[in-house]
């Protein structure tokens, strides 16, 4: 059951706003940002290191925030609060089982997933939707289940500005966000960084021989410096001592 009083999690006009936004992205939303040498860079690296914290045969598995089904050949469920792209998902992956849901107040069970993974999804809310978040994924994860998010590493990016006002807006030191997700009933089990190098400021030609020095700089202490981490956390078997509601 969700508690019975909700955060104010996502106030309307920046769901609707973040919705929008995403909904009118959907049709190309793969082609342009993951059809160039940067966006395929950074997915290949994502895919390498989800592939080493997820055990093959792991289900199910939620992908939170599943966009267009990028990542859905390690997940059995995805939840997207893009109607838009969900539709674009379940076109990719008709297998697969989707869910038009806010991540903060998904439709499924109490201990529903063995685990889930949540990409480019934190790092565009406010705190208290973060908060919200956690405290979701931890009533639908099983006993000792994992969540897998990503965050945009604040020691590196000390200052950011989009457009949109929200867009990459959320940051954290991997302390501060390990303490976080304790008070919400997580522990910290392992992190990576993803992006050490400037890829972005590199020629496309030079950005594919990069990879491998830079994938196993993020593995080592220098990941600390990377542009995001990417953090596994572990669900506690004792409930966290508060939710902030």
């Amino acid at each position: 059951m969700l508690p019975d009083h909700q955060p104010p999690y996502m106030q309307e006009p920046i769901q609707e706003t973040i919705t929008d936004y995403y909904n009118q992205l959907a049709p190309h939303y793969d082609a342009d940002r993951f059809g160039n040498s940067y966006g395929q860079y950074l997915h290949r690296q994502e895919v390498y290191f989800l592939q080493k914290m997820i055990a093959p045969g792991t289900e199910p598995v939620l992908s939170l925030g599943c966009g267009t089904g990028r990542l859905m050949e390690m997940a059995s469920h995805g939840a997207d609060i893009s109607s838009q792209m969900i539709d674009e998902a379940i076109r990719k992956y008709p297998g697969k089982q989707f869910a038009n849901c806010s991540a903060a107040e998904t439709v499924y069970e109490d201990g529903f997933f063995k685990g889930i993974f949540s990409m480019h999804v934190l790092m565009h809310l406010p705190f208290d939707t973060i908060e919200a978040i956690l405290a979701e994924a931890y009533r639908i994860t099983a006993a000792d289940g994992w969540l897998i998010v990503d965050f945009p590493n604040k020691s590196r990016r000390k200052k950011h500005s989009s457009k949109e006002g929200w867009h990459a807006s959320s940051g954290f030191t991997i302390k501060e966000f390990s303490t976080l997700a304790l008070a919400h009933g997580w522990r910290t089990e392992k992190h990576y960084g993803l992006l050490l190098f400037p890829i972005h400021r590199l020629p496309s030609a030079l950005r594919q021989f990069c990879f491998w020095a830079d994938t196993l700089l993020c593995r080592l202490f220098t990941k600390k410096y990377a542009s995001y981490t990417l953090m596994q956390l572990r669900k506690k078997k004792q409930p966290p001592h508060f939710f902030t509601f």
